[in-house]
């Protein structure tokens, strides 16, 4: 059974919001439990790959919710 472009939209956006979670949990985790590393390093290597990676599934998620729309 072929699997929608609805479907693949909507769970791109569920992975895009875990993803979101995800990175913000473990930027607090790490944050409260860090040694010698400061808040601007934490947040250049976890934050903002995190906004990235979500930004793009929800683009991607956006455009296979809205194709159907334009077609």
């Amino acid at each position: 059974m072929p699997i929608s472009q609805t479907t693949i939209g909507w769970l791109l956006l569920a992975a895009a919001a875990l993803t979101f979670i995800a990175g913000i949990m473990l930027r607090s985790f790490l944050g409260r439990r860090r040694g010698s590393v400061d808040d601007a390093d934490l947040d250049d290597k976890i934050l903002m790959p995190t906004f990235v990676l979500c930004c793009g599934l929800c683009l991607t998620a956006v455009f296979l919710l809205g194709y159907e729309a334009l077609a």
